[in-house]
């Protein structure tokens, strides 16, 4: 489990490194700016965050976003930089994404409202 502020789990750090990555990102597309979508939309959304990743050719895993009484399917992508995943927070209307780098602490990164 990958938790803000606290070392990345081995296998985390194993999985980035089997894709030749220091770093990558947790990012989300479902339930955007926190509003409740239906489960029709956000599979619709999800899918389409799959589909962005295989075009820019980024790797991505599956992975399970918890906290107080909700889940969420969320990527974890190798390789992708801050200024990109940026974008994918925006595109698909996300309050934040957690940053991930070998050796390092994930980080939580809350973007800024209204950015284009």
């Amino acid at each position: 489990m990958i938790r803000i502020d606290r070392p990345l789990p081995a296998e985390v750090e194993a999985w980035l490194t089997q894709h030749h990555a220091t770093h990558g990102a947790i990012l989300g597309a479902e339930n955007p700016y926190s509003q409740q979508a239906s489960d029709e939309d956000n599979e619709r959304r999800h899918r389409a965050l799959i589909e962005a990743c295989r075009q820019h050719a980024f790797p991505y895993l599956p992975v399970l976003g918890t906290g107080d009484g909700w889940q969420e399917r969320h990527l974890l992508v190798a390789n992708i930089d801050l200024a990109s995943a940026e974008v994918f927070r925006q595109q698909f209307q996300q309050n934040a994404i957690v940053l991930v780098a070998v050796g390092q602490s994930a980080r939580l990164w809350v973007g800024v409202w209204g950015a284009q």
